[in-house]
């Protein structure tokens, strides 16, 4: 063989090397086979970002963004079964979602708790509750269309446009009490009657007689107070009846106070400060019986409820979530730490939004969320292994109140008054 037959033996081996290293390169631009699996996210065309024959998948174990994996995922592996079809892939990613004020009604340091029903606001105010339309929360079309005067209500619940108001009365000149006010004609409200709270004989209680919140479930209310919850029936709200109370006192007789109670079918789940959370069996509600506890890192200061977990607004710890389907399973399955002092939750669908306060000057860092003094944050718990801050409000310079309804956000606060949002979604 001559030289020249030397150099096209050559080129053409030169050839074929080139074209077994180019093409793969050419036609996988998102990831190439010498890759490792989970090196690569899918992008929004699965098909043209992974190799032929790859599967774009989400596999917790190594991220919680989709990637391309040479092997199909097992079963236990969270998967978007068309996201090697759909021309979008959004399975992973959190929503992209902000806050929107549409309106607000503001009252300085003179607002207490809100509560809406409807498109009706009730707000609590020094010496008076204060009746308004919300229904068109644009700025300056929010308006009064009713008010009734009695003093010192600090928390209120509305249902069927019954107002349940905690009167409260400071232990000096009587125990606290609640007030139960017919708002059905928002320009004449009229008392229905004022409850006061019984001890376990159904006597008037004088010494352990705070109020805190309430909760309302069918036509019975749940009174929460520092040593107590006590469970009355309104089916009649001029004739209240005393159903069932329970005392929480606990170690060297300190009082342990119920900071929320949420009721799911025939189970009530109490939240039991630093004692963490109870879960009683109420199908007989005047003998509820305890069947499981859950211990959280931190006091629950409140809590929200879904099908399958519980979100525990906590102080210091942020946001925690705690699997809830199976009693004898429960157990916390992620932490959001908010370095501040969570406050309220509520959930809207697989966002949950808190509130929280801190007790120190200056500004907190979560993610890439600056916290100042106090505000609400929206947080992604589509995953409650490991939950996402999507958005937030700062400098509400106060602990805020929140309530969900609907697709709307009422935040309520001293220095502020009502706030309303929207989470709009990009």
């Amino acid at each position: 063989m001559n030289n020249r037959d030397q150099i096209r033996l050559l080129l053409v081996i030169l050839r074929k090397i080139v074209l077994i290293f180019l093409i793969p390169m050419i036609s996988l631009p998102g990831c190439l086979p010498g890759i490792p699996d989970g090196k690569y996210r899918c992008g929004a065309d699965p098909q043209a970002s992974c190799p032929t024959g790859w599967y774009c998948y989400i596999n917790s174990d190594v991220s919680a963004e989709p990637r391309c994996y040479r092997d199909a995922p097992d079963s236990d592996i969270d998967v978007d079964t068309d996201s090697n079809t759909d021309s979008e892939n959004d399975t992973a990613l959190p929503p992209n979602v902000s806050f929107s004020r549409l309106g607000e009604w503001a009252v300085y340091n003179d607002v207490f708790h809100s509560y809406v029903e409807g498109t009706t606001a009730y707000i609590a105010r020094s010496d008076y509750i204060q009746i308004l339309d919300v229904s068109d929360p644009v700025a300056g079309k929010i308006h009064e269309i009713g008010k009734h005067y009695t003093e010192r209500i600090v928390y209120l619940m509305v249902k069927n446009q019954i107002v349940y108001g905690i009167q409260k009365n400071g232990g000096a000149s009587g125990p606290d009490a609640l007030v139960v006010i017919d708002a059905a004609d928002p320009e004449r409200p009229s008392l229905l009657t004022v409850y006061s709270l019984l001890d376990e004989a159904g006597e008037l209680d004088t010494e352990n007689a705070q109020f805190d919140q309430l909760e309302i479930y069918g036509d019975d209310v749940y009174l929460q107070g520092q040593c107590f919850l006590q469970i009355v029936s309104f089916s009649n709200p001029e004739f209240p009846q005393f159903i069932w109370r329970q005392g929480l006192l606990v170690e060297n007789m300190v009082c342990e106070g119920i900071y929320s109670v949420v009721r799911s079918g025939n189970l009530l789940y109490m939240a039991n400060g630093s004692r963490g959370m109870t879960v009683y069996d109420v199908s007989d509600l005047s003998a509820p019986d305890p069947l499981e506890a859950l211990v959280t890192s931190e006091s629950i200061e409140d809590m929200a409820i879904t099908d399958s977990h519980a979100f525990f607004a906590t102080g210091k710890g942020g946001l925690e979530s705690a699997f809830i389907g199976e009693l004898e399973g429960m157990g916390i399955t992620g932490v959001l730490p908010l370095d501040t002092w969570g406050h309220r939750v509520e959930m809207m669908g697989d966002i949950a939004i808190v509130s929280f306060i801190t007790h120190e000057a200056g500004a907190f860092m979560s993610g890439d969320y600056n916290i100042l003094d106090a505000g609400v944050v929206a947080v992604d718990v589509s995953n409650p292994n490991a939950m996402t801050i999507l958005d937030g409000i700062g400098e509400l310079a106060e602990p805020a109140d929140i309530q969900v309804v609907g697709d709307r956000i009422y935040i309520t606060n001293k220095e502020k008054g009502l706030l309303i949002y929207s989470l709009d979604k990009q």
